[in-house]
Formats: structure tokens, sequence, C-alpha cells
């Protein structure tokens, strides 16, 4: 059964992003009102914001120690890069400039059809460029190394498909790095050292997962449009999107599986005090939307800084606090059991894009998630409320605000638009 989307004016302010996670609500019968909605999933803004190079002074320091790099040859490669980075920021400058002019085509003539059919082409044009800088300049790079040296560019390129790729899961523990997670731990050299060769293998069998994702993700970007041109969403094919999203969740649970496996084998190598400490970093970075810091912790952390507390409002907020965090352990514990039970069965369809595009079929969340987001939005409210009713109305207005311009906190999307999906008949 294929699904037409109409041509449609969109009234809502536009915070498209490049790099779009698209959901939508169960199928419905035809002329039924459907909801899509936006999640931002990339970190640049074609309406608003600035790109970044897809290579950072970071990355690039851990190169050239994998590289062993002299002082000259560091010096020659910075200054190359200096020279790509400006040449990516001229082409930045460009699209956002072209990306002002379509939206404010848009916002005269209030037809959404210039994003479908020209901001594709505008952001084609601008990756075949990047990613032709960004060749240029790995070329350039290569140029300075030795015999030896050029040996170790295969440990470069797994490491840059790595950072590119392996960001966009859509599964807990999916986009974890255990290289970064490894350098973030500060690891003692006798740790260090146990679990390079987990490491070395881990990185050879993730490139393998990623690349075979990716190969498929292009698939599915030339079957749909060619590169992810936004015009794909005006024809819908629900029951091969299905199929389609079957697969790329199974591509998902492999990559997800390899970080699992390969955390434990590294764990496994670590001193009792650095494996409690890199379970705890892992389930946070696995599970984000449950571990972030919540706006309960940052208004807890604001009052005790207050100078005009009495001693027996610091006990009963200290209390408060005690009892808060023992029962968001719980809470948390819960919200990301959960998750894993609701991804391991595959909850709703989702077909993936690559780069970390999406499009969702379906509710993607069991009864059982829902509950456990609500008992943790449920206890925040209950310590703010309790919290409040322990300070004085001035301390009460002094209290931080929650940050705006972000989405739910609970869910990671915002509402954007309402569509009418009308059946063909076919």
């Amino acid at each position: 059964m294929t699904r037409r989307l109409p041509r449609f004016p969109m009234h809502t302010a536009l915070g498209l992003t490049l790099g779009l996670v698209i959901a939508m609500t169960p199928a419905t019968p035809a002329h039924a009102q459907e909801v899509m909605t936006f999640t931002a999933s990339a970190d640049f803004s074609p309406m608003g914001g600035s790109s970044r190079p897809s290579i950072s002074r970071r990355e690039l320091d851990r190169y050239w120690e994998i590289l062993s790099m002299d002082g000259i040859q560091r010096e020659l490669a910075d200054s190359m890069y200096e020279a790509f980075r400006s040449d990516f920021e001229r082409e930045s400058d460009k699209l956002q400039d072209e990306m002002s002019e379509l939206r404010a085509e848009y916002e005269e003539t209030e037809d959404f059809t210039v994003f479908i059919e020209d901001m594709p082409k505008l952001m084609s044009a601008f990756q075949k460029e990047s990613d032709k800088l960004t060749k240029g300049f790995f070329d350039d790079v290569r140029s300075l190394l030795t015999e030896e040296q050029g040996e170790k560019w295969p440990v470069i390129e797994r490491s840059r498909r790595r950072l590119k790729l392996l960001p966009f899961g859509n599964l807990a523990g999916e986009s974890v790095d255990l290289f970064n997670m490894a350098e973030e731990l500060k690891l003692s050299d006798a740790s260090t050292e146990k679990i390079d060769p987990v490491l070395e293998q881990y990185d050879i069998e993730m490139d393998r997962a990623l690349q075979d994702r990716e190969q498929r993700m292009e698939e599915a970007r030339e079957k749909h449009g060619g590169g992810g041109g936004m015009h794909m969403f005006t024809e819908i094919d629900i029951e091969e999107m299905q199929a389609e999203s079957k697969e790329a969740h199974e591509l998902s649970l492999r990559i997800r599986d390899i970080n699992r496996r390969y955390f434990r084998l590294m764990s496994a190598e670590l001193t009792a005090d650095e494996s409690a400490r890199a379970d705890e970093r892992f389930q946070r970075l696995s599970y984000p939307q449950v571990y972030r810091e919540s706006y309960s912790v940052r208004v807890f952390d604001a009052v005790k800084d207050f100078e005009d507390l009495s001693s027996g409002q610091q006990d009963r907020l200290s209390a408060l606090r005690e009892r808060y965090e023992r029962d968001l352990e719980t809470v948390n514990r819960q919200w990301a059991g959960a998750i894993e039970e609701s991804e391991s069965e595959g909850g709703g369809s989702m077909m993936q894009l690559g780069g970390g595009r999406s499009f969702m079929i379906g509710d993607n969340e069991s009864e059982e998630l829902k509950d456990a987001r609500q008992a943790r939005r449920k206890l925040d409210r209950e310590v703010l409320d309790n919290l409040k009713a322990m300070l004085t109305e001035a301390q009460v207005d002094r209290l931080p605000r929650r940050r705006e311009g972000r989405a739910d906190a609970q869910s990671g999307q915002f509402q954007v638009m309402e569509i009418e999906v009308i059946e063909d008949g076919s």
C-alpha cells in the first residue's frame, strides 16, 4: 500500500537541521490526521547556527600521535589544517546565505515545496564540496608520511569512519565509542596496556559492522531520493518501509552488541575501581536521555549556595536530596530497563537513511516505557514541589529557570506540524 503525502504549507516556525530524524504516529484510516515530529540529530543547522568542519583539533592530535609524527611534520600538517578550515568556512558561509534566501522565500510564499525541491540540492552540493576538501586535506597529510608511518594509515581511516558513523545509532549503547570512553576514564598505564589488544580487535570488528550498515543505508538513500532529498516523503510505501526498518534494526543490534561484548572484555582487564567507574560511564553513555542532568539536580546545586538558608532549611533540603537521589537511582534503572526491553523487541518501525537520518512509522513506545518515563517525570515534579515548599518566596524567585529552546526533556522531540495522509486506493 502506497500512502501519498500532499504538498502542504507549513505554518510552524522551522528548526530543520541537517540530519533529521522524522517520526510519524501509527497508520490510521484514510484522511485521518497524523503528526510528524522532527528531532535534530546532527550538529549543523542550515536555518541558523553554524556548521563545523568534519575534523576537529582534538581528533587531529590523536592522529598525529598514532602516526608518531615529528615536530616538522606536525607543523606542516597543522598549517594544512588551517587552510582546510578556511576553505570549509567559506563553503559553509555560502550555504548559510543560500539557506537564508530559501527561508525568506518560504516566509514570503508559505510554500513548503521550496524546501522539498531546493534544500536537498543545496545540501548535496555542500556535502560534495565538504567531502572534496576533506579528502584533499588527508591526501596532503599522507604526502608528509614516511613509509613506516604510511603503514599505520588504515588505523586512521577506521578511526575516521568510527567518528563519522558511530554517533548516529538509535539503540542504547549503539553509539558508544570505547576508544573515547577509555580515554575519558584516565586509566593507569598498566590497565591501558592490558586493554590495547582488546581495543585493536574492537576497532577491526566495529569497522566491518559500520561499513556494512553504511553500505545498506547508502542503498536506501539512492532508492528513496538519491542522497536524502526530502521529496521522498511525498510518497511512502508503508510495507516496504517496515521491511527496511526491520533490516535497519538488525544492523543496529549488531553494532550495539559489539559495543557491549568488547566493553565486557575491556572491563575484565581493569582494576576493581576502574571497572566500577567504567560500568557507570558506559551506562550513562548508553542511556543519555535517562542519565542527563535533570532540572531538579540543577535546582539542588543552586540552592545549596544560598547564603540566607537557615540551619533548619539546610537540614531539610539535605534530607530531601538524599531521598531524591535514592529514588532517582531506582526510577532511572527502571526507565533504562524499559528502553532495553522495548529495543530488544524492536517496537515500532524505523527506516535508516544513513548519516543519522531515519524515518519512523508507528508508535515506538511500549506501555512499560511510557510508564517508566512518567514515573521519572512524577518524581521530579514532586521533589521540586517539596523543595519550593521549604523556601521563602524570595528564595524561590532566585531558583534557576528551565533551559529554553530544548527538546522535551523526556522524549527529545519537537512537534512541528500536522499533515493529512491520503490513501491512493492501490
